[in-house]
């Protein structure tokens, strides 16, 4: 299947593409920076991640590189979206309604034109690492 796999860079988004590109899966990964922009180990993830499939750097989710990104391709099985603007998500400062609006950018037209391509799977995916999640 190929698969459009957004937010392959954080830790759980690279074990992804790592257990996906084993079973099989063509991974198409876009990135929001260049290679060149992340550091640490996040460097050290985003670099081995060309070793599963497809990555393309400075393409946002829901923007026009993004809805390219989308047409280049004549088929599309999976998205799989996993990348979210977080930031300091604990802060009493943070942007809930600015990230909400970042992750779902465009969304109904990523969607349909995802699907006029044969797509007709989103799985769509959250974090284990806080406590309460998902509880509501």
């Amino acid at each position: 299947m190929r698969i459009l796999l957004t937010g392959a860079s954080s830790f759980t988004g690279f074990w992804f593409a790592h257990a996906l590109a084993e079973a099989g899966h063509e991974l198409v990964m876009p990135l929001r920076r260049s290679l060149l922009a992340y550091k640490g180990v996040r460097a050290e993830r985003v670099s081995a991640l060309g070793q599963w499939g497809t990555v393309v750097e400075g393409c946002v989710f829901g923007r026009d590189r993004f809805l390219a990104l989308i047409e280049r391709f004549p088929s599309w099985d999976v998205l799989c979206h996993h990348a979210a603007e977080v930031g300091d998500y604990k802060s009493q400062d943070f942007d809930v309604c600015a990230a909400v609006a970042g992750n779902t950018r465009n969304l109904a037209l990523v969607l349909s034109e995802l699907r006029r391509r044969g797509c007709s799977r989103v799985v769509l995916t959250g974090t284990v690492f806080e406590s309460g999640e998902g509880a509501g």
